[in-house]
């Protein structure tokens, strides 16, 4: 989803904001948060990163400092870039004392962000917005997504649901249960989420397990180019009813929600009898 800029300011050669800047200054260590960031257009707000975002930012900030992880901050670094907001994702209660004080020193407003369905989304898009200074467009970007799911809950009245799996590794068998933002997705794109069988989060289940589900369609989470025994097994056993997902953000909600919904229509409508080279990289039958 296209979001006009909405934050400008002066940076240095680093991407980050100069000493006499007096906008916002964001120390991230949520990757999902940084993806909304910056399809807000406001990844200038942004001071530093975890680990986890550096693969997340394009080229004019690759050159962000990282900061650690909420357990393990670089407190010198926080003191140096003096954060206007840290964006956390934990429990409130466990929030260690030492980011706090931190925190309190620096005069830093701690962010503590749940993304766990869509009205908590819209919840973190216009705090994230408050943060950098771009209420108005955040307010637009939520309108928008709202807009989109009325639109996707109507449309798939109108299609014959799909029993689906949704797996996450192949190797320990993980499938999507009920109660998160992935099974609401699958929902959205007109699946059957069987594996709500097996109660809620992402739990692990058996090869015997999966097969007495006889899921309609498999999805498989599997960006990466390795492909190992176990992924051979479901093309064994399910040829053309698997569907790979290649896109690297799939367990990140951000903004993109909707274009990922429409990409999981498609596969989960895709007749089986025609060739999945376009979802999984085989052809019916074939062998990695």
């Amino acid at each position: 989803m296209a979001i006009p800029g909405c934050h400008s300011r002066r940076t240095d050669s680093a991407g980050l904001g100069t000493s006499n800047d007096a906008g916002p200054r964001i120390v991230s260590t949520v990757p999902a948060a940084t993806e909304i960031l910056l399809q807000l257009h406001a990844g200038a707000s942004l001071a530093a990163v975890s680990t986890y975002d550096k693969p997340l930012l394009p080229a004019p900030l690759k050159n962000l400092p990282v900061i650690g992880n909420y357990l393990r901050l670089n407190t010198e670094l926080m003191l140096k870039l003096h954060p206007t907001s840290l964006i956390l994702q934990i429990n409130p209660a466990l929030i260690p004392a030492g980011v706090r004080e931190i925190c309190r020193k620096v005069d830093c407003q701690m962010i503590d962000i749940k993304l766990n369905s869509a009205h908590e989304l819209e919840n973190t898009v216009l705090r994230l917005g408050k943060a950098a200074n771009c209420p108005g467009r955040a307010r637009r970007a939520v309108a928008h997504l709202r807009n989109a799911c009325q639109l996707l809950e109507l449309s798939r009245r109108n299609e014959p649901s799909v029993r689906v799996v949704y797996l996450l590794s192949a190797q320990p068998l993980m499938v999507v249960g009920g109660g998160n933002f992935m099974d609401d997705e699958l929902q959205l794109a007109g699946g059957i989420n069987l594996g709500r069988t097996f109660g809620s989060g992402f739990p692990k289940i058996t090869h015997a397990e999966l097969q007495q589900l006889k899921p309609q369609k498999v999805l498989i989470w599997h960006p990466n180019a390795t492909v190992h025994h176990a992924y051979r097994w479901l093309v064994r056993h399910y040829g053309p009813k698997l569907c790979r997902i290649r896109w690297r953000d799939a367990d990140l909600l951000t903004l993109n929600v909707i274009a990922r919904i429409h990409q999981l229509r498609r596969m989960i409508h895709q007749p089986v009898s025609s060739s999945v080279r376009s979802t999984t990289g085989v052809n019916a039958g074939e062998q990695p």
